[in-house]
This record gives C-alpha cells, sequence and structure tokens, in this order.
C-alpha cells in the first residue's frame, strides 16, 4: 500500500509523486487501480479516483508445421528434417532469444522418443513476427505411424512474461514407408492422349481412340 499525505497544496503540481517501482505479473488484460482520495482541511473525503493499467505480454505458438521438407525422404531407414515457424501472436516483443524443439513419438504412442538436435533459436520476436526453423536430421528413421512435434521456447525457457504457455506446441502425424514394400499401380486413361483421368465415355457400338499413361 502505498499512501502520502500532502498538507494545504499551493497547487496541484506539488501533489505529484513518485509511487515507486512495480512489476505486473497479472494475466495480461486491463486492470483498474484506486489510486486518489482527496480529503479537505474540515475532514470532509471524496470519492476514490482510478487509474487503468494495461497488462501485455508476448505469446508464442507454432503458426506453420512441423512437417517434413522431402515428404520422399519418409522411407524406412531413409534421414529428414523438418520445417516449421514460430509465430508471436502477443502483443508485447519477446526481448530474448529463445530455443525451439522438434521431437518425435516413435509409433504415436503418447511417448516421445526422439529430440532432434541441434535445437533452432530464434532471436527476439516483435509483436507479429515469424521465424521459419529447421530441425536436425533425424537419420535410420523406422517405419510406421509417428507424431512429430514443434514447441517453442523449449528446452530452457527464456522469454520469462510469457503468460500463455499450453500453446507454445503443434503437432503433425507422418507415415514412415517400409524399405521392402509392394509396387503401386496407377494408371490414367484418355480420348485424346493429353488429359488423362480414371474414367472415358464411349458410345456404344463406335470406335474410339484410347490412350493409356502409367503414374510411377
Amino acid at each position: 500500500t502505498f499512501e502520502r499525505v500532502v498538507s494545504s497544496p499551493t497547487s496541484p503540481d506539488s501533489c505529484s509523486t513518485s509511487a515507486g517501482t512495480f512489476t505486473f505479473n497479472d494475466r495480461p488484460g486491463t486492470y483498474e487501480y484506486e489510486v486518489l482520495k482527496v480529503t479537505d482541511s474540515k475532514g470532509i473525503a471524496s470519492s476514490v479516483d482510478t487509474v487503468s493499467v494495461e497488462v501485455i505480454a508476448p505469446d508464442l505458438v507454432v503458426s506453420d508445421g512441423p512437417f517434413p521438407s522431402d515428404s520422399d525422404a519418409l522411407v524406412e531407414k531413409g534421414s529428414v528434417t523438418f520445417e516449421g515457424a514460430i509465430r508471436n501472436q502477443g502483443d508485447a516483443p519477446t526481448g530474448a532469444t529463445f530455443n525451439n524443439t522438434f521431437k518425435i513419438d516413435i509409433g504415436n504412442d503418447g511417448t516421445y522418443d526422439t529430440i532432434l538436435s541441434p535445437n533452432p533459436t530464434a532471436a527476439g520476436l516483435a509483436v507479429g513476427a515469424e521465424k521459419d526453423v529447421v530441425s536436425g536430421n533425424w537419420t535410420n528413421i523406422p517405419a510406421g505411424t509417428h507424431k512429430v512435434t514443434l514447441c517453442a521456447d523449449q528446452p530452457n525457457p527464456a522469454v520469462s512474461n510469457e503468460y500463455y504457455i499450453d500453446n507454445n506446441c503443434g503437432s503433425q502425424v507422418i507415415t514412415v514407408l517400409p524399405e521392402n514394400r509392394s509396387p503401386v499401380a496407377e494408371v490414367g486413361i484418355s480420348t485424346d492422349g493429353v488429359v488423362y483421368g480414371k474414367s472415358i465415355t464411349g458410345v456404344r457400338g463406335q470406335k474410339i481412340d484410347i490412350w493409356l499413361h502409367v503414374d510411377q
């Protein structure tokens, strides 16, 4: 509680005073504080006047990804990197440089088994700014369905004044094909040799030229 009594002020300026230094750790929003009451020489007090303080903070989210840099690389025993983007959707800059983490839940069973190194960093992000990040290489990848997660400001959080931290991560499920797998037969059909599709229309009893195109 801060209180100061100014007796018989000669002017409004003589009532101005420093209230000290404060740190606002509240949830982002606008708050109202009672700060002034005037009592005259007869002891009659005024109502209390207020001021408002808007508390702002950065808010980091994964705005894109994570997705494989090359989807054709998702084959058993191969290697792949992942890309994503981090955005500050809050209303204050982050200030600090912070780490970002790509981690893999092999088998998508709810347990993270691999953290891709090194952790990409992002310099302080202004309000609305976005930073593209790329993971380290994931090698000798196993076949199956896996979950890839990108988290901002992990590990060792550096953006200490961020309030909402439950939205710092984004995930995608990927499928890694087995190394030895059956070939896939895909064919298109056309009546002009230019435009191919999966079907054509023919008139009963009339000849029709047909082209076939094999996709591999």
